[in-house]
């Protein structure tokens, strides 16, 4: 490269592997002493930054033509439930383009389940483009006679957002606690040459998005925080 032309690096990715939910790439060159600057950016990004679905709450329509069930229900076994709904992971079916993670988007599922049973997450009916991942998840212990109606609200967002701080639930719903990021883990490692840095990156989401759409929303933050200041 010709600094005497152009003063600046055209850093770009050199290299990328994607396994699954696994994802590794090297960008390069990179100016030197800006590695680490660049990587800790992005790491920050991903970790804070990534939208994805969670059930943001439910509303039991129906639990049993005997009222006395519910009264029968210690607090722990609803606060089971509860706890099972917040660890529901449920992604596109298709590997969306970035841009779709833009903007707001929530949507209902609902169901009816007759006791004695076990409700699982694969027995929630979702819309056509989405799935459950871990559909052998139990989220509940039906008893004998009950008649068990849910509505489970899922929304788009990002980071971690507690029940109190959920806006605009329907009345009658109960919030829950929800985990959106879908990043498990984020790192970076710098190899640092006489005239320039090599980037590398390593990603892993926990399957609601895929790695290569969460690293592409990077640019779009990029995009949206310095478009129109630069």
């Amino acid at each position: 490269m010709n600094l005497d032309t152009n003063p600046f690096f055209r850093s770009q990715i050199i290299d990328m592997k994607v396994e699954g939910s696994k994802l590794q790439l090297v960008i390069s060159p990179v100016e030197l002493n800006f590695g680490n600057v660049i990587g800790n950016l992005i790491r920050r990004i991903l970790i804070k930054q990534i939208p994805s679905f969670s059930i943001i709450g439910y509303k039991l329509d129906r639990l049993s033509k005997n009222h006395s069930f519910i009264k029968r229900q210690s607090l722990d076994e609803f606060s089971d439930f509860e706890d099972s709904l917040t660890r529901v992971r449920i992604c596109e079916k298709f590997d969306a383009s970035s841009s779709n993670l833009l903007g707001d988007l929530s949507f209902w599922i609902k169901g009816f389940k007759q006791g004695p049973n076990h409700l699982y997450a694969g027995d929630l009916v979702c819309p056509d483009n989405f799935e459950i991942l871990n559909q052998e998840l139990c989220l509940f212990e039906i008893p004998y006679g009950v008649q068990f109606e849910y509505s489970l609200l899922f929304r788009k967002g990002i980071g971690f957002i507690l029940s109190k701080s959920h806006k605009g639930l329907p009345k009658g719903m109960v919030g829950l606690d929800s985990y959106f990021n879908p990043i498990v883990h984020v790192s970076y490692h710098v190899n640092t040459y006489s005239l320039y840095e090599d980037l590398i990156l390593y990603l892993e989401t926990d399957g609601r998005i895929s790695p290569k759409v969460a690293y592409n929303y990077v640019h779009l933050f990029f995009q949206s925080k310095f478009g129109l200041i630069l």
